[in-house]
């Protein structure tokens, strides 16, 4: 799962950078490949497991210690400064149109 993260910030480091469609679309496939296969082993082994092992008070204060950290990292409004920018980019190859991403099955 470490390496994913790292393949993750590279992988991403590209998207940002890149300049059309054309250049990103082989690493948004295969980003969203590796993410859903990530976040479901987090969902289904990590997180439950941390859960069954870890006191309830201690993951609400892991929750705030990590909520901390990402404050005096990246500021109050980092999600907010995060989403915005992530549709920047959406709207720039033209992604956030989801009429070109449904399916029509015959």
């Amino acid at each position: 799962m470490r390496l994913q993260h790292e393949a993750g910030r590279k992988i991403t480091a590209k998207i940002v950078t890149a300049n059309h469609e054309a250049s990103i679309r082989d690493d948004l496939a295969g980003y969203a490949r590796m993410m859903r296969a990530h976040a479901a082993r987090e969902d289904t082994v990590l997180f439950p497991a941390l859960h069954r092992i870890t006191a309830p008070k201690e993951l609400r204060r892991l929750g705030r210690v990590l909520a901390d950290r990402e404050r005096a990292l990246f500021g109050d409004d980092s999600h907010a400064r995060v989403n915005a920018r992530i549709a920047g980019i959406e709207e720039r190859f033209g992604l956030n149109d989801l009429g070109r991403a449904t399916v029509h099955p015959r």
